[in-house]
Protein backbone atom coordinates (compact mmCIF):
# COMPACT_ATOMS: atom_id res chain seq x y z
CA UNK A 1 0.00 0.00 0.00
CA UNK A 2 1.21 3.33 -0.76
CA UNK A 3 0.15 7.05 -1.61
CA UNK A 4 -0.06 7.89 -5.15
CA UNK A 5 0.54 11.60 -5.88
CA UNK A 6 0.38 11.40 -9.36
CA UNK A 7 3.72 13.36 -9.95
CA UNK A 8 6.82 11.63 -11.08
CA UNK A 9 9.38 12.44 -8.04
CA UNK A 10 13.06 11.90 -8.01
CA UNK A 11 14.26 11.77 -4.08
CA UNK A 12 17.84 12.50 -3.97
CA UNK A 13 19.79 11.44 -0.91
CA UNK A 14 22.32 14.26 0.30
CA UNK A 15 23.48 12.05 3.38
CA UNK A 16 24.68 11.59 6.06
CA UNK A 17 27.04 8.77 6.26
CA UNK A 18 25.85 6.41 9.18
CA UNK A 19 22.70 8.32 9.90
CA UNK A 20 20.49 5.86 8.27
CA UNK A 21 20.19 5.96 4.59
CA UNK A 22 19.73 2.44 4.51
CA UNK A 23 16.73 2.05 6.37
CA UNK A 24 15.51 5.40 3.81
CA UNK A 25 16.22 2.89 1.15
CA UNK A 26 14.22 -0.06 2.33
CA UNK A 27 11.42 2.19 3.25
CA UNK A 28 10.92 3.85 -0.02
CA UNK A 29 11.24 0.24 -1.26
CA UNK A 30 8.28 -1.53 0.40
CA UNK A 31 5.91 0.77 -1.84
CA UNK A 32 4.58 -0.15 -4.88
CA UNK A 33 5.02 3.13 -6.36
CA UNK A 34 8.82 3.07 -5.80
CA UNK A 35 11.10 2.10 -8.86
CA UNK A 36 14.55 1.47 -7.49
CA UNK A 37 16.37 0.89 -10.47
CA UNK A 38 19.96 -1.41 -10.33
CA UNK A 39 21.57 0.07 -7.13
CA UNK A 40 21.11 2.17 -3.98
CA UNK A 41 23.97 4.48 -3.93
CA UNK A 42 24.84 5.20 -7.41
CA UNK A 43 28.29 7.73 -6.59
CA UNK A 44 27.98 10.04 -9.90
CA UNK A 45 28.01 13.22 -8.80
CA UNK A 46 30.54 12.88 -6.08
CA UNK A 47 33.19 10.52 -8.37
CA UNK A 48 32.68 13.54 -10.66
CA UNK A 49 33.08 16.38 -8.89
CA UNK A 50 35.04 15.81 -5.59
CA UNK A 51 38.38 14.57 -5.70
CA UNK A 52 38.81 13.23 -2.25
CA UNK A 53 35.83 10.48 -3.56
CA UNK A 54 37.04 9.92 -7.23
CA UNK A 55 37.98 5.96 -6.36
CA UNK A 56 34.74 5.49 -6.93
CA UNK A 57 35.23 7.22 -10.78
CA UNK A 58 35.05 4.13 -13.12
CA UNK A 59 38.15 4.80 -16.08
CA UNK A 60 36.58 1.45 -18.28
CA UNK A 61 33.55 -0.29 -19.09
CA UNK A 62 33.00 -3.00 -16.60
CA UNK A 63 31.92 -6.86 -17.92
CA UNK A 64 28.35 -7.24 -19.26
CA UNK A 65 25.52 -4.61 -19.61
CA UNK A 66 24.15 -6.55 -16.67
CA UNK A 67 26.72 -5.17 -14.54
CA UNK A 68 25.29 -2.52 -11.84
CA UNK A 69 28.49 -0.64 -12.87
CA UNK A 70 27.54 -0.53 -16.16
CA UNK A 71 25.37 1.63 -15.13
CA UNK A 72 27.69 3.48 -13.44
CA UNK A 73 30.35 4.08 -15.70
CA UNK A 74 27.36 5.29 -18.47
CA UNK A 75 26.18 7.97 -16.04
CA UNK A 76 29.70 9.07 -15.04
CA UNK A 77 30.62 9.48 -18.94
CA UNK A 78 27.22 11.21 -20.15
CA UNK A 79 25.35 12.90 -17.34
CA UNK A 80 22.29 12.82 -20.02
CA UNK A 81 22.22 8.99 -19.13
CA UNK A 82 21.76 9.56 -15.55
CA UNK A 83 18.71 11.32 -16.42
CA UNK A 84 17.57 9.53 -18.97
CA UNK A 85 18.35 6.13 -17.02
CA UNK A 86 15.88 7.14 -13.92
CA UNK A 87 12.73 8.54 -15.99
CA UNK A 88 13.00 5.41 -17.90
CA UNK A 89 11.85 3.49 -14.66
CA UNK A 90 9.20 5.81 -13.86
CA UNK A 91 5.47 5.44 -15.45
CA UNK A 92 1.80 5.74 -14.39
CA UNK A 93 2.12 3.11 -11.71
CA UNK A 94 6.10 3.50 -10.62
CA UNK A 95 6.21 7.17 -9.98
CA UNK A 96 9.09 7.40 -7.02
CA UNK A 97 12.82 6.66 -7.69
CA UNK A 98 15.94 7.68 -6.18
CA UNK A 99 19.30 7.67 -5.86
CA UNK A 100 20.64 7.20 -2.39
CA UNK A 101 24.59 8.00 -2.21
CA UNK A 102 25.08 9.22 1.20
CA UNK A 103 28.69 10.94 -0.18
CA UNK A 104 26.38 13.57 -1.82
CA UNK A 105 26.58 15.78 1.24
CA UNK A 106 29.79 16.88 -0.24
CA UNK A 107 27.96 17.92 -3.50
CA UNK A 108 27.71 21.59 -4.05
CA UNK A 109 24.86 24.18 -4.68
CA UNK A 110 25.61 24.54 -8.68
CA UNK A 111 25.21 20.62 -8.76
CA UNK A 112 22.27 20.19 -7.20
CA UNK A 113 20.96 23.03 -9.56
CA UNK A 114 22.08 20.95 -12.53
CA UNK A 115 20.34 18.20 -11.12
CA UNK A 116 17.22 19.27 -10.66
CA UNK A 117 17.39 21.15 -14.24
CA UNK A 118 17.90 17.61 -16.20
CA UNK A 119 15.29 16.30 -14.51
CA UNK A 120 12.94 19.22 -14.61
CA UNK A 121 13.32 18.71 -18.64
CA UNK A 122 12.01 14.95 -17.98
CA UNK A 123 9.13 16.45 -16.27
CA UNK A 124 10.11 14.85 -12.62
CA UNK A 125 9.94 16.69 -9.64
CA UNK A 126 13.66 16.24 -7.33
CA UNK A 127 13.24 16.34 -3.73
CA UNK A 128 16.24 16.23 -1.21
CA UNK A 129 16.32 13.91 2.17
CA UNK A 130 19.09 15.11 4.59
CA UNK A 131 19.10 12.73 7.82
CA UNK A 132 21.17 14.06 10.43
CA UNK A 133 23.15 12.30 13.35
CA UNK A 134 24.90 13.64 16.81
CA UNK A 135 27.75 14.04 15.06
CA UNK A 136 29.98 12.40 17.26
CA UNK A 137 28.02 9.39 17.39
CA UNK A 138 28.02 9.65 13.80
CA UNK A 139 31.83 9.95 13.59
CA UNK A 140 32.07 6.57 16.23
CA UNK A 141 29.89 4.83 14.00
CA UNK A 142 31.65 5.52 10.60
CA UNK A 143 35.32 4.35 12.65
CA UNK A 144 33.43 1.33 13.56
CA UNK A 145 32.21 0.47 10.42
CA UNK A 146 35.01 1.09 8.29
CA UNK A 147 37.34 -1.06 10.62
CA UNK A 148 35.17 -3.94 10.72
CA UNK A 149 35.04 -4.24 6.85
CA UNK A 150 38.99 -2.96 7.03
CA UNK A 151 37.78 -0.28 4.61
CA UNK A 152 40.98 2.38 4.71
CA UNK A 153 39.72 4.65 1.70
CA UNK A 154 38.29 7.05 4.35
CA UNK A 155 41.03 8.03 6.93
CA UNK A 156 41.82 5.27 8.68
CA UNK A 157 45.09 4.41 8.03
CA UNK A 158 46.12 0.26 7.89
CA UNK A 159 48.05 0.75 10.90
CA UNK A 160 45.35 1.41 12.96
CA UNK A 161 44.73 -1.44 14.90
CA UNK A 162 43.10 0.35 18.05
CA UNK A 163 39.13 1.64 17.81
CA UNK A 164 40.72 5.16 19.50
CA UNK A 165 44.00 5.00 16.96
CA UNK A 166 41.53 4.50 14.20
CA UNK A 167 38.94 7.48 15.74
CA UNK A 168 42.07 9.89 16.25
CA UNK A 169 43.21 9.74 13.01
CA UNK A 170 39.70 9.98 11.47
CA UNK A 171 37.87 12.58 13.01
CA UNK A 172 41.07 14.96 11.73
CA UNK A 173 40.02 13.82 7.64
CA UNK A 174 38.80 15.63 5.10
CA UNK A 175 36.76 12.30 4.57
CA UNK A 176 35.41 13.34 8.18
CA UNK A 177 34.69 16.65 7.28
CA UNK A 178 32.44 16.39 3.86
CA UNK A 179 30.18 13.72 5.89
CA UNK A 180 29.59 16.19 9.33
CA UNK A 181 28.96 19.37 7.71
CA UNK A 182 25.94 19.27 8.21
CA UNK A 183 25.15 23.28 7.64
CA UNK A 184 26.86 23.39 4.27
CA UNK A 185 24.99 20.04 3.11
CA UNK A 186 21.86 21.90 4.04
CA UNK A 187 21.94 25.24 3.14
CA UNK A 188 23.07 24.22 -0.51
CA UNK A 189 20.24 21.75 -0.62
CA UNK A 190 17.73 24.58 0.38
CA UNK A 191 19.21 27.06 -1.93
CA UNK A 192 18.99 24.68 -5.04
CA UNK A 193 15.85 23.22 -4.49
CA UNK A 194 13.55 25.57 -2.32
CA UNK A 195 12.65 24.68 1.56
CA UNK A 196 9.65 22.78 0.33
CA UNK A 197 11.58 20.51 -1.46
CA UNK A 198 14.12 19.37 1.17
CA UNK A 199 13.30 16.92 4.23
CA UNK A 200 16.11 16.94 7.27
CA UNK A 201 15.38 14.12 9.20
CA UNK A 202 17.31 13.96 13.19
CA UNK A 203 18.20 10.51 13.37
CA UNK A 204 17.83 10.13 17.08
CA UNK A 205 13.91 11.10 16.28
CA UNK A 206 13.15 10.17 13.03
CA UNK A 207 12.18 6.10 13.72
CA UNK A 208 8.76 7.61 16.02
CA UNK A 209 5.65 6.90 14.42
CA UNK A 210 4.92 11.06 14.28
CA UNK A 211 8.26 11.79 12.11
CA UNK A 212 7.93 8.40 9.96
CA UNK A 213 4.28 9.71 9.06
CA UNK A 214 6.37 13.07 7.96
CA UNK A 215 9.24 11.58 6.11
CA UNK A 216 6.78 9.10 4.22
CA UNK A 217 4.36 11.95 3.48
CA UNK A 218 7.33 14.13 2.15
CA UNK A 219 8.47 11.18 -0.27
CA UNK A 220 5.10 9.96 -1.26
CA UNK A 221 4.51 6.44 0.41
CA UNK A 222 2.65 5.05 2.73
CA UNK A 223 4.16 4.76 6.26
CA UNK A 224 4.73 1.31 7.03
CA UNK A 225 5.24 1.27 11.16
CA UNK A 226 5.40 -2.63 11.34
CA UNK A 227 9.08 -2.39 10.41
CA UNK A 228 10.11 1.60 11.70
CA UNK A 229 12.52 1.07 14.47
CA UNK A 230 14.53 -1.40 12.57
CA UNK A 231 18.05 0.63 12.21
CA UNK A 232 19.95 -0.83 9.44
CA UNK A 233 23.43 -1.65 9.37
CA UNK A 234 24.39 -1.42 12.95
CA UNK A 235 28.20 -2.07 14.18
CA UNK A 236 29.53 -3.09 17.15
CA UNK A 237 31.24 -0.11 18.53
CA UNK A 238 34.78 -1.18 20.62
CA UNK A 239 34.12 -0.03 24.15
CA UNK A 240 36.49 2.20 25.71
CA UNK A 241 37.41 5.42 27.38
CA UNK A 242 37.90 8.16 25.03
CA UNK A 243 36.77 11.28 26.96
CA UNK A 244 39.79 13.53 26.00
CA UNK A 245 39.66 12.72 22.54
CA UNK A 246 35.58 13.23 22.40
CA UNK A 247 36.76 16.43 23.88
CA UNK A 248 38.67 17.43 20.93
CA UNK A 249 36.20 15.83 18.24
CA UNK A 250 33.84 18.19 19.70
CA UNK A 251 35.77 21.25 19.90
CA UNK A 252 36.49 20.75 15.85
CA UNK A 253 32.89 20.33 14.95
CA UNK A 254 31.42 22.94 17.32
CA UNK A 255 29.68 24.62 14.42
CA UNK A 256 27.66 22.23 13.33
CA UNK A 257 26.13 21.49 16.84
CA UNK A 258 25.87 25.16 16.76
CA UNK A 259 23.89 25.72 13.90
CA UNK A 260 22.04 22.23 14.03
CA UNK A 261 20.59 23.53 17.52
CA UNK A 262 19.78 27.11 16.31
CA UNK A 263 18.04 25.74 13.24
CA UNK A 264 16.65 22.16 14.62
CA UNK A 265 16.04 22.42 18.36
CA UNK A 266 15.36 19.87 19.12
CA UNK A 267 18.97 18.51 18.31
CA UNK A 268 19.47 20.39 21.89
CA UNK A 269 17.68 17.76 24.27
CA UNK A 270 18.89 14.95 21.63
CA UNK A 271 22.38 15.24 21.10
CA UNK A 272 24.61 14.89 24.33
CA UNK A 273 27.97 16.52 23.33
CA UNK A 274 29.52 17.57 26.80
Amino acid sequence: MSIKTGKKTFILCLGHQRCGTTWLYKHLAQSGHFAGGALKEYHIWDALDIELLNEHRLVSPPLGKENPDHFRYQMQKDANFYFDYFASLLDEEKTITADITPSYSALSFERIKKIKKGFALRNIEVRAVLLLRNPIDRIKSATSFNMNRKNFNEGIPPSATTFEEALKNYYQTEHCEIRTNYQRSVKNAQEALGPRNVYVAIYESMFTDENIDKISKFCGVYPFKAKQRIKENKTKREEGQTLELDRKILDRFQSTYDYCFEVFPETKKLWKYN
